[in-house]
């Protein structure tokens, strides 16, 4: 299960990153041991998205969010919280 959250300003996504090594094997990232737990932050990478209008075309603009300040992120969308007050938090 992955968690996306939408709000009027932005998205909260989750993700993992797969990475092929000098071996050839396919590593996710992050390392879990044993089940990835969708409710745990740590289990995750995060990304911040949002649309900007730009010279009349709207573009996909994102930042990385640190496991510790997901819940912080969390919140912020469900408030309506603007994106750049969100984007001076995580900066």
């Amino acid at each position: 299960m992955r968690l996306t959250m939408k709000g009027k300003n932005g998205s909260l996504n989750q993700f993992t990153q797969k990475v092929k090594n000098k071996h050839g094997d396919v590593i996710e990232y992050p390392k879990v041991n044993g089940i990835r737990d969708p409710n745990n932050s740590k289990h995750w990478r995060w990304k911040l998205t949002w649309k900007e209008k730009i010279d009349n075309r709207w573009l996909t603009r994102g930042l990385r969010v640190k496991p510790s300040q997901v819940a912080k992120v969390q919140k912020s969308i469900a408030r309506n919280v603007g994106i750049e007050e969100i984007r001076e938090f995580l900066s």
